[in-house]
Formats: structure tokens, C-alpha cells, sequence
């Protein structure tokens, strides 16, 4: 996929999300349980570091650092230290990072050139162009960029799941 279809995909991927969101209170936005004990501040911030990713991926190639020489990295490793990192954060703090870092991402995948996009990057049998690095920080079940849409979903089935439990409480 290009920078610029990658771009198309993330951003109807944040309009998902956004979307699944817009008309909860501050409550509903820390109420854990919408994925396992996460809440969709906890979401937010989730989204936000693998975006942060991306962006660190581009970074370091354009400092001349290597990518993929991290043997100790693992996706729940990391999921756990930057949900750990954010855990006492307020919902605006998170908001913002949400903000600057979509912001940041949009930036960089509009100034790329096909050249960057394209370079092979990465160490031993980790190499691969550095556009699909950024991908896959950004993939989802559909594919790359797709990540938020993912959570956009959880976020409706955990409403569509509480209206009902709300709805039962009513006719009992």
C-alpha cells in the first residue's frame, strides 16, 4: 500500500472512531471493561502509542538508526508499559495526546517521499520497506491502518452491550 492510500485507510480509521465515541460523557470515557479492563480512555491512549510508533519508525531511519533490533520487544510488552505509562493520566491529557499525535502522523505520512516509503529497512531476516513498518504499527484486522477501526468496533459492541444491559434493568 502507498503513503497516500495508507493515509486514506487511517484516516476513515480515526473517522470510525471518533464516531464511536462522540457522544459519551467523561464517565462512560474511563469505565473500564470495554476491552478486557480497558476503557476507551485506556483506548485512546493505545491507538496513540502505536501511532507514536509509527512515527519512531520514520525517525529512526531518518537519523541513519537501525529498526527491528529490538529481540526482547513483544506486542503485550509493549501494549502493558504504555497503558502502565498513561494509566493515571486524565482523560484530557489523553485527548490531547490523541490530538498532537494524529496530527504528527498525518504530517508525516503526507511529506514522505516515495524513495523513504520504498527504502528497505531493518536487520537480519527484520527487513522490509519501511513503509510496511509503518503499516504494520498502524494495522488492524483489515490490514494496515485499520488499527483505530478495530477499536472503534470494540467501542460499539461494549455500547450496544450496555444499552442492553440497561434496557433489561428498565423491564425488570
Amino acid at each position: 500500500m502507498d503513503r497516500q492510500a495508507l493515509l486514506a485507510v487511517v484516516e476513515d480509521s480515526w473517522r470510525q472512531l471518533d464516531a464511536a465515541i462522540a457522544d459519551l460523557d467523561q464517565a462512560m470515557m474511563v469505565e473500564p471493561g470495554v476491552v478486557e479492563t480497558w476503557s476507551i480512555k485506556d483506548l485512546l491512549g493505545h491507538v496513540a502509542a502505536w501511532e507514536q510508533m509509527a512515527l519512531r519508525h520514520v525517525d529512526h531511519y531518518r537519523r541513519g538508526e537501525a529498526l527491528g533490533g529490538q529481540a526482547e520487544f513483544t506486542v503485550d510488552g509493549y501494549n502493558a508499559s504504555e497503558s502502565a505509562r498513561r494509566r493515571d493520566w486524565p482523560l484530557a491529557r489523553t485527548r490531547d495526546e490523541v490530538a498532537e499525535t494524529r496530527q504528527r502522523l498525518r504530517t508525516m505520512l503526507e511529506s514522505m517521499t516515495d524513495d523513504e516509503w520504498q527504502v528497505v529497512v531493518g536487520e537480519g531476516d527484520r527487513q522490509s520497506p519501511l513503509g510496511d513498518w509503518v503499516g504494520g504499527a498502524l494495522g488492524g484486522a483489515a490490514g494496515p491502518g485499520t488499527h483505530a477501526a478495530d477499536h472503534a468496533e470494540h467501542i460499539r459492541v461494549w455500547r450496544l452491550a450496555r444499552e442492553q444491559s440497561s434496557a433489561d434493568s428498565v423491564a425488570a
